[in-house]
């Protein structure tokens, strides 16, 4: 696959995506929410895509991580932020679900909530999960996500070990790893870890989830 250019309701664009698998998917943003880059990188996935962000409709413009981090401690919180995926998620049967950052810690507890115990089959989780350098997961990690999901880490993390969380994780049977040579944000243009290598090859792994319906792993 030749590369690409990564960039990037709930804020939420609902489009077809120029591509064969009619497919549809969650994009759950980090704190710098729906931002022109984070829809660029949604276009890029294939399918129909349903982005969720902590800041609802707004469509907030940061001019650095901290001042986004600021507003996301203001506006939000994980927990807040989980309970409005899991509701997103019980509307519709989603072939993916993607996180980034704070949105892959609430994705990660919005799968891990007891509530697919009672829910009929057409409210079921995705049919596959990615969860990108969640690092509240951390806090979370006797949890077991509903579905088929995978964790993918950056090496680089400022507040704990990668390496740890995901030997971890493996031992309670959960899929994870941690991707070489990476910081946390890779796959956002406006983080200060962003990789456009790396983006391109998540966005090609991801691509190929879709269409194929594999693992990932």
């Amino acid at each position: 696959m030749a590369a690409r250019t990564c960039h990037g309701a709930p804020g939420v664009l609902t489009s077809p995506m120029p591509t064969t698998c009619a497919k549809l998917v969650l994009f759950v943003t980090d704190i710098f929410g729906h931002t022109p880059e984070a829809q660029a990188l949604a276009r890029q996935l294939g399918g129909s895509v349903r982005i969720v962000s902590p800041y609802g409709s707004d469509r907030p413009r940061f001019a650095s991580e901290m001042e986004a981090y600021a507003a996301f401690s203001a506006a939000s919180s994980v927990e807040v932020f989980a309970t409005v995926v899991a509701g997103e998620l019980a509307r519709a049967r989603y072939d993916l679900a993607v996180g980034f950052s704070a949105g892959a810690s609430a994705l990660w507890l919005a799968l891990g909530m007891t509530m697919w115990r009672a829910l009929d089959k057409a409210s079921a989780p995705p049919a596959q999960s990615v969860l990108y350098y969640g690092s509240r997961i951390r806090q979370h990690a006797e949890l077991r996500p509903a579905g088929n999901a995978h964790l993918i880490f950056a090496e680089r993390e400022a507040s704990f070990n990668p390496a740890e969380l995901v030997a971890t994780l493996h031992a309670g049977g959960v899929n994870a790893e941690v991707l070489p040579g990476t910081a946390h944000g890779f796959m956002n243009r406006l983080s200060p870890g962003w990789d456009e290598a790396a983006c391109a090859a998540e966005v090609a792994r991801l691509r190929g989830l879709l269409c194929t319906g594999g693992t990932g792993a």
